[in-house]
């Protein structure tokens, strides 16, 4: 019985702990929480998975938030497409932000002045990606 409360417990943990992560939806139709990749991200607090619909989003302003753990999904590269802005930087940073994931988006990157990378995390993962016309100060 002792074990079994312990279990329960360890179990209830667990669950709290993740009770505080929200899904936010980005959808161009206006479907889901916000209609930009820059508005999900901005009210996004660690543990938050953002779900980007398929369609092409522009980004004009810094997604840049320090020690935020997120979790980014999109379409798949060849549906949901992000062109960056002119010096637009769309970074990943501090401890807090480690195990951060993106995957399955285009990011278009038009000018050599955007920024994409990450710095002081560990274990920040992009799979499924294409990031068209990489210069050699992004990932």
């Amino acid at each position: 019985m002792k074990k079994f409360a312990i279990g329960l417990l360890a179990l209830m943990l667990v669950l709290a702990s993740s009770a505080f992560a929200t899904i936010r939806y980005v959808s161009t139709t206006g479907a889901g929480n916000h209609t930009t990749p820059n508005d999900a991200w901005t009210a996004a607090v660690t543990g938050d998975t953002i779900l980007i619909g398929p369609g092409t989003y522009s980004v004009g302003s810094d997604l840049n938030r320090v020690n935020i753990r997120l979790t980014v999904i999109g379409s798949g590269w060849d549906q949901t497409i992000i062109n960056m802005g002119t010096s637009v930087s769309w970074f990943v940073n501090g401890t807090g932000a480690n195990r951060t994931s993106i995957e399955g988006l285009r990011i278009n990157v038009t000018t050599t002045n955007p920024l994409i990378g990450a710095g002081n995390v560990d274990s920040t993962t992009i799979r499924r990606c294409l990031i068209s016309n990489p210069t050699s100060n992004q990932w």
